[in-house]
């Protein structure tokens, strides 16, 4: 006989509407909740500080980037013009800068532009330069980085801006050899943050390594290739200059010539007044040769008191001519020197003197096929214009006289 059992007796379900008797209570901990409200907070907190900081270090690795590429372009090339020209165009790239000036301090104690550029086409901006070099002035006497937030109100500016916001302006004095010489000026159309501040302090040290860099260079390249008295080019360059001069020539089926050039009885003039008066004669002799000669052509001293010119694309005849025009000038002025051997007697006495001087020319390829042959040829004439009584241009061992 099976039994039959009774169904089991299930508790109903709780919480669930419409089903059973009774109903659950929900109890809230108000704690867990506050903890888990502190906890989201905080890491909230974190994400916001951690994004902060990823965004700080992207942009201090892209100033990086910029500063080291800009460094890089600065150490590209020792030449003054090509250096400027790099400066300008770094400067002009930088967002917030709309126009900037490099201001210098000359031997004359004044203020000149060597760089000036304006992103601007505000023509109330005009005077940008006038501010820049009063700024530029008081950088270099205090030696300080002068930033002004607004132009118009800073001292009497506004006779130069005569608006209401003429923007912001940073001067930067540059130390070059030790000394401040140089300033860094960037204009910009608002007020800057502090961090653009900084990032233009970078760029002017990166500016003022560049430029000092360069100009220890060329001052040093100035002293190689600079006759020291006369500061005209000495033989080194001269030697250097004439193999590519003649080479260019030789290659491209040019002409060019030669003038070498005698200061007449200078030994005579050197040992009756002195050798300070003689170096006198060699330094007003050199400065009005170069005053007669044109951009192209390459002045040198050879030795003693002989000189040598170059003339690139200039056949015989033209720089017979040439020649000629060289030794009127000198012949023509009336040159004036203190006599320092007799200082003592008479400290006033000055010396009144003409000077004269003897000039042999040869070209290329009329007179030698190799520089060789042209220094031959132009010293032979020489000679000639001397032995026929100087104060003479010989160019074909017929001298040319006053």
């Amino acid at each position: 006989m099976i039994k039959k059992e009774s169904p089991a007796k299930h508790p109903a379900p709780q919480g669930r509407r419409g089903e059973g008797k009774e109903s659950v209570q929900f109890t809230v901990d108000e704690k867990l909740i506050s903890e888990l409200k502190a906890k989201m907070a905080e890491l909230e907190n974190s994400y916001l500080k951690i994004k902060n900081e990823n965004e700080l270090l992207s942009e201090r690795l892209n100033e990086t980037h910029v500063l080291y590429r800009i460094a890089a372009m600065l150490n590209s090339t020792y030449d003054v013009t090509k250096l400027f020209q790099i400066i300008q165009s770094m400067v002009l790239e930088i967002s917030f800068v709309d126009q900037f000036s490099l201001v210098a301090r000359n031997a004359s104690n004044e203020y000149e532009a060597l760089l000036f550029s304006d992103k601007s086409s505000n023509p109330a901006f005009k005077h940008l330069l006038d501010i820049e070099r009063e700024l530029a002035e008081e950088a270099l006497d205090t030696q300080k980085e002068i930033y002004v937030d607004n132009i118009v109100s800073y001292k009497d500016f506004v006779k130069y801006m005569p608006v209401k916001n003429a923007g912001s302006v940073y001067a930067l004095p540059l130390v070059s050899q030790k000394r401040p010489s140089k300033v860094l000026s960037f204009h910009s159309a608002r007020s800057l943050q502090s961090k653009e501040i900084e990032f233009l302090k970078l760029i002017a040290h990166e500016v003022a390594v560049a430029v000092d860099r360069t100009q220890v260079y060329q001052d040093t390249l100035e002293i190689s290739i600079k006759d020291e008295l006369t500061k005209i080019y000495n033989r080194r360059y001269f030697n250097d200059r004439i193999l590519k001069e003649f080479h260019r020539a030789e290659r491209y089926t040019r002409i060019m010539s030669l003038i070498l050039i005698d200061i007449d009885f200078f030994k005579s003039f050197n040992d009756t007044y002195g050798h300070h008066v003689g170096d006198e004669v060699l330094k007003g002799v050199s400065h009005k040769l170069t005053e007669g000669l044109r951009d192209c052509d390459v002045l040198a001293r050879y030795g003693g008191e002989e000189f040598i010119v170059i003339l690139p694309e200039t056949e015989k005849q033209g720089a017979i001519i040439a020649a000629e025009k060289l030794r009127s000038s000198i012949a023509q002025h009336l040159w004036e020197f203190r006599n320092t051997l007799r200082s003592d007697e008479n400290p006033d006495e000055f010396i009144k003197k003409q000077i004269t001087i003897s000039l042999g020319v040869s070209s290329y390829p009329e007179d030698g096929g190799s520089i060789t042959e042209l220094m031959e040829r132009a010293d032979q004439n020489l000679y000639h214009a001397k032995l026929n009584g100087r104060n003479q241009v010989c160019g074909n061992r017929t001298p040319v006289e006053e």
